[in-house]
């Protein structure tokens, strides 16, 4: 999960590209996220943050205008990987959740997602199947050979209000060898 960031105020559209690279030591992989955001924010006429956040200038003491958190989408990918952050060839599931830092932000009410495990040259759509609250569950295959031993991500998002985010993220996880054929646990 991404902590928690309170941007400043945007007038008009915008368009806020960042790297977000995974901390060190966090995975064993060596993932790489490009993350795009595009969304709409007016400029506040008063402070509107949540709780256990603040305004960065007024924090810092350049400024004492009034902020809010801007209705930038974030997508919480929950792979269900086994403890080494690995998975198998194979038909696997992936749940997204799409959310806000804001709660009463409009709802997430899009997803589309693909694949890659040859370092992103190709990319994979995946089905995506619309839950509720801006959850969605993921089907996609990861295949046995010609990969370049991860999988990576793709995925656009975009709420009812029609902010939307892409991410890339590079070498997600590690493709394990598929089990041997007629193996059976303990042998």
């Amino acid at each position: 999960m991404l902590p928690r960031v309170v941007a400043s105020a945007v007038t008009g559209r915008g368009d806020a590209g960042v790297v977000l690279p995974v901390e060190a030591g966090s995975s064993p992989t060596p993932a790489r996220r490009n993350t795009t955001w595009d969304f709409t924010s007016a400029e506040p006429t008063t402070d509107d943050t949540l709780p256990g956040t603040g305004c960065a200038g007024t924090a810092l003491g350049i400024s004492t205008a009034p902020c809010q958190a801007d209705p930038l989408v974030f997508p919480d990918y929950n792979a269900g990987l086994a403890a080494a952050n690995t998975i198998t060839p194979g038909i696997h599931q992936l749940q997204v959740i799409g959310y806000h830092q804001d709660p009463s932000a409009p709802p997430v009410t899009s997803l589309k997602l693909w694949t890659s495990t040859d370092g992103g040259t190709a990319w994979q759509s995946a089905r995506v199947i619309r839950g509720r609250s801006g959850t969605f569950k993921v089907i996609y295959r990861v295949p046995a050979p010609g990969t370049n031993g991860y999988v990576s991500i793709k995925a656009e998002a975009s709420d009812a209000a029609g902010n939307d985010i892409t991410q890339v993220i590079d070498n997600t996880y590690a493709i394990a060898a598929a089990p041997a054929s007629g193996a059976r646990a303990g042998s």
